[in-house]
């Protein structure tokens, strides 16, 4: 209650806020908009739940997931995989597997992707790389270099693929 009393003020901390997901749904921008449920499922293995969660939505009502998993101190940032049967039932959400689509980046990997598809059926996302050049660390640097994108890929939205761990944005918008 505390955390929540403060969290207009964004100084709610880590620990005490556990930042859950969220489901909520219109047919328009301006609403109404559905009553939001918790996505149950994606918690890491300290109970955490910010997990910005990205869908691909199928014309069968059935979705695929990219979201950021996480654990210990320091934080690790992990992409991961989740799927339901459909995307407005919550608890149709399931976790894919339990391994992180980049085992090989450091703590700080890949996190907060924006999942989409090409004309051609392709899947793609980009993501917030930790990784790659030293600056990607600096968020706020006035260079705009602080920031850093990676553009990651797959065929079958199942096993996914990055030319580089970072390069596809950086923090300057023009």
């Amino acid at each position: 209650a505390s955390c929540l009393a403060r969290h207009a003020a964004r100084n709610c901390d880590y620990e005490t806020a556990r930042w859950p997901s969220y489901l909520s749904y219109s047919t328009n921008a301006n609403g109404p908009w559905s009553e939001p449920e918790l996505i149950p499922p994606w918690r890491d293995h300290g109970g955490q739940g910010d997990f910005n969660v990205s869908p691909i939505l199928f014309p069968n009502g059935s979705a695929l997931f990219l979201y950021r998993w996480g654990d210990g101190a320091p934080y690790d940032s992990h992409l991961r995989l989740g799927r339901a049967s459909h995307w407005r039932n919550v608890s149709s959400y399931a976790i894919y597997n339990d391994t992180d689509l980049f085992p090989g980046l450091p703590a700080g990997g890949f996190e907060d992707p924006f999942a989409y598809r090409d004309a051609s059926g392709g899947f793609h996302a980009l993501v917030h790389s930790m990784v790659g050049e030293e600056t990607c660390h600096k968020l706020g640097d006035p260079t705009g270099r602080g920031s850093c994108g990676a553009h990651i890929y797959s065929e079958d939205g199942l096993e996914w693929h990055a030319l580089r761990p970072s390069g596809a944005y950086n923090g300057t918008v023009e």
